[in-house]
């Protein structure tokens, strides 16, 4: 589909780009922002590896005061869920869908007939 991975960019970007194009990741990833919602499409963040066995931050995420808010897979799960219900989701909902699923550990219905 011509979408590059966001895995380990070491660098802060955009909620909304991060989502667009984020691909399969292995469970030592995490998204990692500057803290929870509200968030929106310029919210900032970056997917990191991580030690999943360790409560310890990644370099990164310390040096840009940076938490952990999704292990990678999960993230992943959500975009696939939105898209499964509208193909051509925007930024805005991905951002949504995340938010949903992060403060209520559920999926998102787009509400779309």
């Amino acid at each position: 589909m011509g979408r590059r991975t966001t895995q380990n960019t070491e660098r802060l970007v955009r909620l909304g780009k991060l989502l667009q194009e984020i691909e399969e990741l292995t469970r030592e990833h995490s998204l990692y922002m500057r803290g929870g919602p509200p968030w929106t499409a310029d919210s900032e963040g970056c997917i990191l590896e991580c030690d999943i066995y360790s409560n310890e931050l990644p370099e990164f995420a310390k040096a840009n005061g940076l938490i952990e808010i999704l292990p990678a897979s999960d993230v992943l799960d959500v975009v696939e869920n939105a898209r499964l219900q509208k193909p051509s989701v925007s930024d805005g909902e991905l951002v949504e869908a995340l938010s949903h699923y992060y403060s209520r550990d559920a999926f998102i219905d787009l509400g779309l007939k």
